[in-house]
C-alpha cells in the first residue's frame, strides 16, 4: 500500500503542472492600441449604427497603412449630417489580405477589472466605440476571450460597445481540442485514475 502512495503522490506534481498550463491557456488576452493586431482609427465615430460601423470598418480596411484620410457621412453612405467628416487614421501593421467587412454582431461584455472581456472565436474583425471615436483590430488569427480597457484618458472616453464583424462558422475537421474540452477530459483521467487505483487497491 506504502508504494501505491508513493506512485500517487510522484503523479501530483505533473498533474498540477497540467492543470496550471490548461488555466493558462484559457486566460484572456488583452488587446492594445499598439499591438500587431490594430487596424486603426475613426474620430468622430458618430453616428454609430450597425451599418455605420460597417462602413468605417470598410473604409480603414481600404486605407493604405500608415495613411490618415477623412470622408464625410454622404462619401460613406451613413446617415445622419450628410456633410459632416469623420478623420481615418490607418496603422502600419501589415495584413495580407484583408477580407471585405460584412455583418455585425455586438456580443455582451463581461466586466473584469479596469476591463471588459467577449469571445472572438470565428470572427474576423473587432471594433471598439470608446466616447466618440471608434477603434479597430484584426482578430482573424485569435480564438477565445480578449479583452479592451473600459476608459481611456481622459473625459468621456469609456467603451461603450465592441461590434464583431465577418463570421467564419467552425470547421468540423477533428483537431486539438480547445481550452474548456481539455479540462474535461482531463477530470475525466483523473476520475478514470482514482476508480482504478480503488480497484487494484480491492484485488490487492
Amino acid at each position: 500500500m506504502k508504494t501505491k502512495i508513493s506512485k500517487f503522490c510522484t503523479l501530483t506534481p505533473a498533474l498540477t503542472i497540467a492543470v496550471t498550463l490548461v488555466a493558462a491557456s484559457i486566460s484572456a488576452n488583452a488587446l492594445a492600441f499598439n499591438d500587431s493586431y490594430y487596424i486603426g482609427s475613426v474620430v468622430d465615430a458618430t453616428p454609430s449604427g450597425a451599418q455605420e460601423e460597417l462602413n468605417y470598418m470598410e473604409f480603414l480596411v481600404s486605407m493604405t497603412v500608415g495613411t490618415t484620410d477623412t470622408a464625410t457621412n454622404g462619401a460613406l453612405g451613413n446617415g445622419g449630417n450628410q456633410n459632416e467628416v469623420h478623420t481615418f487614421t490607418r496603422s502600419t501593421n501589415v495584413f495580407t489580405p484583408l477580407p471585405t467587412p460584412s455583418g455585425a454582431f455586438t456580443p455582451a461584455l463581461t466586466a473584469a477589472t479596469n476591463s471588459w472581456s467577449f469571445d472572438i472565436t470565428g470572427y474576423t474583425y473587432l471594433y471598439g466605440k470608446f466616447g466618440q471615436n471608434g477603434y479597430a483590430w484584426y482578430v482573424g488569427d485569435l480564438t477565445g476571450t480578449q479583452t479592451l480597457p473600459n476608459q481611456l484618458s481622459g473625459p468621456s472616453t469609456g467603451l461603450s460597445h465592441i461590434a464583431l464583424f465577418n463570421w467564419t462558422p467552425p470547421d468540423d475537421t477533428p483537431g486539438v481540442p480547445d481550452g474548456g474540452t481539455t479540462l474535461v477530459l482531463l477530470g475525466g483521467s483523473l476520475l478514470g485514475l482514482g476508480s482504478f487505483r480503488r480497484l487494484m487497491s480491492k484485488k490487492s
